[in-house]
Formats: structure tokens, C-alpha cells, sequence
């Protein structure tokens, strides 16, 4: 029993060597002008392995290693030296490794790492990386510098999904992972808002969105200027950005946030279309709802002066008092109206109708042996035309004495004879009594009321009276006659 006791402690203390990592199998890691693929054959043997390598690996290669390596060291100097004299070892699903080149390997079966198992040392792998806050558009180029794109390196983006797709050595991809963390951080963006007690928030937007504006090479990025929206139902300016650049913003906007001048606030604006009495009317009755418009909008307003407007006809101007918002207001308004507007020819025909005139008919009747009747003095008689067709040629044209009549008639004229009797009707539709007084025209504005007044100016006689003198004394005022 006490020799057991004794050895019990001897073997506590051998057991953990007996299953140390020691005890495991380790190799040399010495060559020496070896060909390259003598060196594959025997790490292939050493880790038992099987090995497919490319025709085109070819060279001697020369490591020197005072150390005894374990199996999972003795793989990574493997790959080392491969990565060294330009090859890549791809790690097949089943188990197998290919030896090719470097620049091959981006484009073979790479194994796809994970965050649970992204890979050793210099063994090939992709990785695929979602971006939440950088594009990855504007990552990649960064990145392709820091890998190695003339080997087994690759960093390609995917733009619909905002992602990269990195390929190249597990230690290498490993840092560019680390670069991708640190650059994709959203940052402090929070949101302030500034409430504004003087100022309008539209227009304290538009001055720091101008003050903000650098287009030059060494302007901040993006990401780094602060955005300013103007929230008008509350009269505040929402801020957001960086804390420095926003810490900016904010000074500046209260800054600007001071009360308002009233030392000045008339102006004259001339008017080169409009008539200035014309827009005295509108721009009253527009001017009430603008001024309660900028008081609503102020939490604490101050009390502006009364809006007074009024037009000076000879110089065709208006006289403007009003709080400056206001009056840059009014301006605008002013500016819209104030144009050339567009012109309007109107002409007209003034003419004097007899209803008189018309369609004159006639009938007139001849016997050869009781003479002649005529019912109508105009037009064509009817003894000039017998006399005429009493020349009728043989060859069927008219005689010239009846061309003659016929050519000094206007309108139609048809006649017949049989045995005795003859009669001729005449029908002329004519309007010789019409008469064009004047032809108006006038030159209006649009939408403007225009009246022609044609006629002439005549006396008109509107008393008299008898001096002592037995002298008439007649008093006549002119007025125009129309026509």
C-alpha cells in the first residue's frame, strides 16, 4: 500500500507529458536548391495528402529552418513558400490541394470564409462583405491598392447589394476586413433642433447652405458637412452631421437668429410696366396676410411696424414701408407683376347699308306691228337687242352691234320670240349704294376695354339770347358726330 502511494504522484506527473502536443509528429523545414516539385512530392508525403500541380510549376526554391515544425505549422510554411516564388494552394472540398499560380487562384474553386472560419495565413480564400453606412463603390478602388491584384488578390463590388467580394491570402483579407470596419461606421449623426426666435427658418437655411457651399478640391467629404432642413410650422432648423461640423452649424444659426433692424425699412421701387396706382390696391390687400404669416411663425415676435403703400403717379412708383421679410416679400410680388404685357390690334369696317338697293328685275315686251313695251328704264333694251339679233351671223357668232349691247350689261338677260311677239327678262343683283365710312384700328393691351370713336366734330347750338343792342348773342358747343 505505501509503495502504491509513492507512485501515484510519478504517474500524475507523467500522464500530462505522455498526451502533451510534444509527443505529436514534427518535420524539418530544410531545403536546399530543391526543385520545386520534389518539394511538393515530399510535403504531400510528410502530411499525407494528395496533390494535383499545374505544368507550369516550375523552379528550385531554397528554405533554411533550424526548427522542428508541427503538422499545422509544417502546411502554413508550405503555402508560404509556394506564396514566395509566385504559386497557390487551393483547398479542394474533398480534401485534395492544388498547387497553381498565383494569378489562377483568384479564379479556381476558392473556398468562401466565414466569420467563424475565415481562414489561415496564406491560404487562398473569398470573402464577401456587406457595407452598411460606405458605398462600395468608393471602397473598392481603396482596397485594390492594399491587396494583391497581380496575384491571388481580387476586390470587386456589387452595387445592388452594396457588398465586396474579396479575394486573396486569409491574412491579407483578414486586414483589409479590419479597414473595412473602422471606415464603414455611421458615426454620431445625430439630429438637432435649433427653434428660432427672430429669424425665418427658410431663410436662415438658404444663407448657411451658402456659407457651406466649398466646391474646391480641398473640401470636407460628405459624410463630414453637416445637413440643415427648415422645419416653417415651427419656425426651427433641423441639424444633422458630425458633432464638430454640427456644433458649427449651430453657433452660426443662433448667430443669425437676432431681432431685426426696423431703421430703414422704406423703399421706392419703380415700375416700368405697370401702372403703380393699379398694384396699390393688390398689394394691400396681400401685405395683412404676410405680416400675420411672419408673426405666427415666431414664438416670441417682435412688433413690426404698420405695412404702408402708396404710389406716386408722376414718376410712376411705388412707396414701400414694411419689416425687411416683409418687404423682400412684397419685392417679389412686385417683380411678378411688374411685366410687358401683350398687345391686342383691333380693327373694324364702319359702313353705311341702304336697304334699297337690291335685285332690280325687268320685263319687257315688242310687236312687230304695235311697237314696243318697256317696264324698266335700266339695263338692257329690248330694241337694241332685236336689232341685234336681226345681224345674227350665219356662221354662229353674234354681230358686233349686239356684242356691243350685251358687253354694257350687267346681270342676266334671256329673251324669246314667236310668230309676232318677242319678250325679254333682265335680272341684276347689284349694291352701288353701299358706302365704307372709315376703317378704325386701335392698339389695346390684353384684357384691356377699347372704344373707337369715328365721327366728326359739328356745332351744336345751345342758347341764345338778344343784347341790349338788339345784337343776337348765340352760344354753340362743339360735339362729336358719329357716323
Amino acid at each position: 500500500m505505501k509503495s502504491l502511494r509513492k507512485m501515484l504522484p510519478a504517474l500524475l506527473i507523467l500522464t500530462p507529458l505522455l498526451f502533451s502536443p510534444a509527443a505529436a509528429e514534427e518535420f524539418s523545414a530544410s531545403f536546399k536548391g530543391t526543385d520545386i516539385q520534389e518539394f511538393i512530392n515530399t510535403v504531400s508525403k510528410n502530411l499525407n495528402k494528395t496533390v494535383i500541380i499545374d505544368p507550369s510549376v516550375r523552379g528550385t526554391i531554397t528554405v533554411r529552418s533550424y526548427d522542428m515544425l508541427n503538422e499545422e505549422q509544417y502546411y502554413q510554411f508550405f503555402l508560404s513558400v509556394l506564396d514566395v516564388y509566385g504559386f497557390a494552394v487551393i483547398n479542394m472540398n474533398n480534401g485534395v490541394l492544388k498547387v497553381v499560380r498565383a494569378k489562377d487562384a483568384k479564379t479556381s474553386a476558392v473556398p468562401v470564409a466565414s466569420a467563424a472560419a475565415p481562414g489561415e495565413g496564406d491560404e487562398v480564400v473569398t470573402r464577401v462583405v456587406p457595407l452598411t453606412n460606405v458605398a462600395a463603390r468608393d471602397l473598392a478602388p481603396l482596397l485594390r491598392q492594399l491587396n494583391d491584384n497581380a496575384g491571388a488578390g481580387s476586390v470587386v463590388h456589387y452595387e445592388p447589394s452594396n457588398v465586396l467580394l474579396m479575394t486573396g491570402r486569409a491574412a491579407v483579407i483578414k486586414r483589409l476586413l479590419t479597414i473595412v470596419e473602422r471606415v464603414d461606421n455611421a458615426g454620431d449623426r445625430s439630429v438637432v433642433t435649433v427653434p428660432l426666435s427672430w429669424a425665418s427658418a427658410a431663410e436662415v437655411v438658404k444663407l448657411v447652405t451658402e456659407l457651406n457651399k466649398d466646391t474646391s478640391k480641398s473640401a470636407l467629404p460628405g459624410s463630414m458637412v453637416a445637413n440643415v432642413v427648415a422645419d416653417e410650422r415651427t419656425n426651427a432648423v433641423l441639424v444633422s452631421g458630425e458633432p464638430n461640423s454640427r456644433q458649427r452649424i449651430i453657433a452660426m444659426i443662433k448667430q443669425l437668429d437676432r431681432q431685426q433692424a426696423v431703421q430703414g425699412n422704406t423703399k421706392v421701387i419703380y415700375l416700368k410696366y405697370a401702372k403703380a396706382a393699379d398694384l396699390v390696391e393688390v398689394l394691400t390687400g396681400i401685405s395683412s396676410s404676410l405680416q400675420s404669416d411672419k408673426q405666427s411663425a415666431r414664438p416670441v415676435a417682435a412688433i413690426d411696424k404698420n405695412i404702408i403703400i402708396k404710389a406716386h403717379g408722376q414718376t410712376n412708383a411705388l412707396i414701400v414701408t414694411a419689416a425687411p421679410d416683409v418687404m423682400n416679400d412684397l419685392e417679389r410680388v412686385i417683380a411678378q407683376l411688374d411685366i410687358r404685357r401683350p398687345q391686342v390690334l383691333v380693327e373694324a369696317i364702319i359702313a353705311e347699308v341702304q336697304d334699297a338697293d337690291g335685285l332690280n328685275l325687268g320685263i319687257q315686251w315688242a310687236n312687230k306691228n304695235a311697237g314696243m313695251t318697256q317696264f324698266t328704264n335700266s339695263g338692257l333694251p329690248i330694241s337694241t337687242a332685236i336689232a341685234g339679233a336681226n345681224q345674227y351671223n350665219k356662221d354662229g357668232t353674234i354681230s358686233s352691234s349686239l356684242a356691243s349691247a350685251l358687253g354694257s350689261f350687267n346681270g342676266i338677260a334671256a329673251g324669246f320670240y314667236r310668230g309676232n311677239w318677242a319678250m325679254l327678262l333682265t335680272a341684276l343683283s347689284s349694291s352701288t349704294k353701299n358706302d365704307i365710312l372709315a376703317t378704325p384700328s386701335i392698339v389695346t393691351l390684353d384684357n384691356m376695354q377699347a372704344t373707337f370713336n369715328v365721327g366728326q366734330e359739328v356745332p351744336v347750338l345751345t342758347g341764345s339770347q338778344t343784347t341790349s343792342g338788339d345784337n343776337i348773342f348765340n352760344t354753340v358747343e362743339r360735339k362729336n358726330r358719329r357716323h
